[in-house]
């Protein structure tokens, strides 16, 4: 269970409700927001959290909204964070768009234990419809939450969004602090993620995010010695 949160101009985010949201949703951020000339620019791929509040920081004087990760499908990488650039041949982890797209819940029919269900379903059907109106439409025929931000509008789809003392989020999972799962194996603020294979932005390494249960005994070994080689407790 991802989340979504729409911060307005005049509503600061603050850290701790990063961290708390961060900590149910660690495998991913990302954030687009309108610039001075009214464009919209995204950043995504952002895998810690120190790097999440920093990039927030610097934008709690604008409109934007912000997309937490928890991996259901795919990998836990750069490449399958959210936000989504439309109509755009620019799949870069930063950038401009026309149109963005952020989703919380699950697609169903769509994603694998390489692919998310959101990179599949919106590069596989919703950036092939050429209407806008009926894009939307197909979101709103899906059980789930969806934000689309365009150079006119922000449009929030789906049933669920809350007021959150002035912010607007997809869910309030994310109030059930602590963390995700105790027997999460979780990437250390010390570790660039790109020197990870686990966190790494080619489909063909890394799984979803670890548990200690019902996965295969060797992926499991190799991951946990990968661990101790760098010293790090779980």
């Amino acid at each position: 269970m991802c989340v979504i949160v729409y911060k307005p101009k005049n509503i600061q985010l603050d850290q701790d409700l990063i961290s708390m949201m961060w900590s149910q949703n660690p495998d991913g951020l990302g954030l687009s927001y309108y610039d001075h000339l009214g464009k919209i620019r995204y950043v995504k791929g952002i895998m810690r959290l120190d790097q999440a509040i920093k990039h927030i920081e610097k934008l709690q004087h604008r409109e934007m909204i912000i997309h937490f990760r928890w991996c259901t499908h795919g990998v836990i990488s750069q490449k399958m964070t959210h936000p989504f650039p439309i109509e755009t041949k620019n799949h870069k982890n930063h950038g401009v768009s026309a149109e963005i797209l952020m989703h919380n819940g699950v697609i169903n029919g769509f994603g694998d234990n390489q692919i998310s269900d959101t990179y599949e379903f919106t590069y596989s059907v919703y950036n092939k419809i050429k209407s806008y109106k009926l894009r939307k439409k197909l979101l709103e025929s899906i059980d789930a939450r969806f934000c689309i931000m365009t150079e006119k509008e922000i449009d929030f789809i789906g049933d669920g969004w809350t007021d959150y003392n002035g912010l607007i989020v997809s869910n309030l999972h994310w109030l059930s602090y602590p963390k995700k799962s105790t027997n999460v194996l979780e990437l250390p603020e010390t570790i660039d993620q790109l020197s990870d294979p686990f966190y790494s932005d080619d489909l063909s390494v890394g799984k979803s995010r670890y548990y200690d249960d019902g996965f295969d005994d060797e992926e499991w070994k190799r991951y946990v010695s990968y661990w101790d080689n760098k010293k790090f407790k779980q």
